[in-house]
């Protein structure tokens, strides 16, 4: 997006172990050494910020 903009996610379910995660990883670049957040689900239903450098 170049402008203002809003993206909804809804996760409807997710199967498997405990140590899985889900989420919405945004990144300002296709590059893997680029900076990068989003909200993560681990290890049940509570989601938690996730930033990378």
């Amino acid at each position: 997006m170049s402008r203002d903009g809003e993206i909804i996610a809804r996760p409807v379910s997710r199967e498997g172990t405990a140590a899985d995660r889900v989420g919405l990883l945004m990144a300002k670049s296709l590059s893997p050494f680029d900076q990068a957040a989003g909200p993560i689900v681990t290890g049940g239903t509570t989601a938690q910020p996730m930033y990378a450098k």
